[in-house]
């Protein structure tokens, strides 16, 4: 079964390219499919309803799902709550950018670490054989954390995050060895992305907005805006 969710044309064949480049990076292992990643069983399929952070969602059958090996930054959700972290407002709406309403997930599960804390379903979310955990960890927008569950696919994880730590993307914002790539400004609910000093850019409400890569932001099907050159 084909898991749906709605791209571009454009997005799709960058999937290819970077399927490629990873490829070449990391070699195809016995328990690695062409794309470098561990082959993960979807044991599971759910269509999301709606993102509440950037690790946790929750699907239209009312299950909610916490993504394994990964701690985004927190965000304000109630009144009384502290405000939100640093990269935490981003991590949030860059997941919702990667999985709109009634997106069609796969989700993959750890042997005997299927329930974590507050009734949440950990696993693996999966969307056209790419593993989004991984892709918010490579991104920067968490940090890889265990909980103490024994995680088959940890140390895959933490390859994502190093390369993350390397070039101090996201909540690694400065710690790099490697200079940070530029960042370009989006909304959740928009189409384009902007440079951040765009006159389109203050336009954006801070509860929507998402700072991320040019390669990101065309990854989720963003077009340039017209000051992007």
């Amino acid at each position: 079964m084909r898991l749906s969710r709605t791209v571009s044309n454009k997005s799709r064949f960058l999937f290819s390219l970077l399927a490629a480049a990873l490829l070449l990076q990391f070699g195809c292992g016995e328990k690695e499919d062409i794309a470098g990643a561990p082959r993960i069983e979807v044991e599971q399929t759910a269509r999301v309803k709606y993102v509440i952070d950037g690790d946790t969602l929750e699907t239209e059958d009312g299950e909610r799902i916490r993504f394994l090996g990964i701690d985004t930054p927190e965000i304000k959700k109630r009144s009384e709550d502290p405000p939100d972290q640093p990269w935490g407002r981003d991590a949030a709406n860059f997941t919702t950018l990667l999985l709109p309403s009634g997106t069609e997930i796969g989700l993959g599960f750890e042997k005997g670490s299927r329930e974590g804390a507050y009734g949440r379903t950990l696993a693996y979310v999966i969307v056209d054989g790419e593993i989004i955990n991984a892709l918010l960890l490579r991104e920067g927008y968490g940090r890889f954390k265990d909980y103490g569950t024994q995680m088959e696919h940890g140390e895959y994880l933490k390859r994502m995050e190093s390369q993350a730590r390397v070039y101090g993307k996201g909540v690694w914002e400065g710690k790099g060895r490697l200079p940070t790539p530029k960042y370009y400004v989006a909304s959740k609910n928009g189409k384009q992305y902007h440079d951040p000093d765009s006159d389109q850019a203050p336009d954006i409400s801070s509860r929507n907005l998402v700072r991320l890569t040019e390669e990101s932001a065309l990854r989720v099907g963003l077009e340039p805006g017209r000051t992007v050159r």
